[in-house]
């Protein structure tokens, strides 16, 4: 027994040997960070300290482009988060990421030509690059962050993330959809702060809005139908005025929360279920007809439910009857009476004027805000009618007293929730 136990060991031991120095070589490759002289190259990858994120390069769908992204490490490892490259690809498995000789990040091919850098804009010959527990790839210069992931976004939002607008250089910052399910070149879709500093968030399609989320009234977007200070889970507008930076941050890190911008233009807040293995939809918009932007036209509204889903607001006609008997509903409606304030030019009565109420709505874009935010109902009605140009007011919660002095755009009727909105009508329409 002895004997024969002897000569297993040495087949045993080169056995644990192996092992040793599988671990070793895994290890190796699954650091958090690379310095100058150790490129990472196609096939290796970083890992964040917590196991949590995973760098490295991968090919989309049915494209053989190699990109280097950021995905999840120890869930959905097909979930792409992040992408570098996104309209340079390496075009075979011969590249690899590193720190140039400046200290900037980039991607190399197998020619070394540089298809991708981080451009920072300071040099450095002491720099590091680390892949954090939130998922946001850090270049390091001396201690001091040169360049990070997070500010240079694709298609989703993760918590952490600062997207938003510069309210002194009027830089905005956007989420951007891939162009199509293989290709994560920048697409058609984006997504940013309004640039008129609403508040409000808004996906563009290319310079066109598609859709809104309403005002941030302190707890929810007052835009989006069925919202609950419970769905936010820690979402939080920063103090604008003392940082001169406008965003939404998450004050509570969940990586199992994600908010990607399809390709195709929709917004969706997927939740992982650990039990399922699977995401789940929380939320998305646009799904319905009336979630995209002003599908109505001007002083009209949208209501799913109904058929037609357009219709004038009461007191106006459409600008074009041809059109909108054809379901052409772009050019809106027109107001039917003038309002009284304009014909006798005089505000300080309000011509006679009146209002008409038009509950549970998603509000009108291109609101005036009033910053009184103690000012009550009655009041907003008569600052209202003191301006002939008013053409409507709301009250609303967190927010205060919004006027419109323009034409009323994007009015979606809501089946549950919204906000009152008081149509500003000629004394003639207020007895319908």
């Amino acid at each position: 027994m002895a004997v024969a136990c002897c000569i297993k060991l040495p087949g045993l031991l080169r056995a644990l040997l192996l092992l040793v120095l599988s671990v070793l070589c895994l290890l190796s490759h699954a650091s958090d960070s690379i310095v100058p002289g150790q490129p990472l190259r196609d096939g290796e990858s970083l890992v964040s300290a917590g196991r949590i994120f995973e760098l490295g390069f991968f090919s989309p769908g049915e494209s053989s482009n190699r990109y280097v992204g950021i995905w999840y490490h120890n869930f959905s490892t097909n979930t792409v988060l992040w992408v570098a490259n996104r309209q340079n690809p390496v075009k075979d498995a011969t590249g690899s990421l590193a720190i140039a000789a400046d200290g900037n990040l980039v991607i190399l091919d197998g020619g070394n030509s540089t298809l991708w850098s981080s451009n920072a804009s300071t040099a450095s010959n002491d720099s590091v690059l680390q892949l954090t527990d939130y998922g946001n790839l850090v270049l390091n210069h001396s201690g001091i962050v040169a360049w990070q992931s997070f500010d240079h976004p694709t298609d989703t939002y993760m918590p952490g993330m600062k997207v938003g607008i510069d309210l002194k250089t009027k830089v905005n910052t956007k989420i951007t959809s891939w162009a199509s399910e293989d290709d994560p070149a920048p697409g058609n879709f984006s997504l940013s702060m309004d640039p008129r500093e609403s508040t409000q968030i808004f996906m563009w399609e290319g310079t066109k809005p598609r859709w809104r989320s309403g005002r941030w009234n302190g707890q929810v977007f007052i835009g989006i139908q069925g919202m609950v200070p419970q769905y936010i889970y820690g979402f939080k507008l920063n103090n604008f005025v003392q940082e001169q930076k406008m965003y939404f941050y998450y004050d509570a890190f969940n990586s199992s929360h994600r908010y990607v911008l399809t390709w195709n233009g929709t917004e969706r807040h997927m939740i992982w279920k650990n039990d399922t293995n699977e995401w789940y939809q929380y939320w998305a918009q646009p799904i319905t007809p009336c979630e995209v932007y002003n599908q109505c036209g001007k002083n009209a509204a949208c209501t799913d439910s109904a058929t037609p889903i357009c219709s004038c607001l009461h007191g106006f006609l459409p600008a074009s009857s041809e059109e909108w008997d054809s379901g052409n509903w772009s050019s809106g409606c027109v107001r039917r009476t003038a309002l009284g304030c304009r014909m006798t030019n005089s505000s300080g009565d309000g011509g006679g004027d009146g209002f008409r109420t038009l509950q549970g709505v998603k509000l009108p874009d291109i609101s005036d805000w009033n910053s009184d935010v103690g000012a009550d109902l009655n009041e907003c009605q008569d600052r209202c009618l003191r301006n002939c140009s008013c053409t409507a007011y709301a009250m609303v919660t967190g927010i205060g007293c919004l006027i419109w002095g323009v034409d009323l755009l994007d009015i979606q009727v809501f089946s549950t929730g919204g906000n009152d909105l008081f149509l500003r009508l000629a004394s003639s329409e207020l007895g319908e």
